[in-house]
């Protein structure tokens, strides 16, 4: 949704299933899809920063795999042509 239409990504299911559009996906929804994992980020940000925190390595792997992920989507989306 936040990549529009024209993007499709290239073999990955994760991004596929959460970030993918259709035609009828409206900038506002994209816009809002974008803040929401803007946020998601931040706090996962957060969490991975706090040397106090009590997270696991399969967590903490998880964490820094989903962080990895959103920071390409919102990368990529810099680049896509909106009409």
């Amino acid at each position: 949704m936040v990549l529009g239409e024209k993007a499709r990504p290239s073999g990955d299911s994760f991004a596929f299933m959460y970030f993918s559009g259709s035609s009828s996906v409206p900038a506002g929804a994209r816009a809002l899809a974008r803040l929401h994992l803007k946020e998601i980020d931040g706090r996962i940000v957060k969490v991975l920063a706090r040397k106090d925190a009590k997270i696991g390595d399969t967590t903490r792997a998880h964490l820094e795999e989903c962080h990895t992920r959103i920071e390409k989507v919102l990368n990529a989306a810099l680049d896509v042509n909106e009409p």
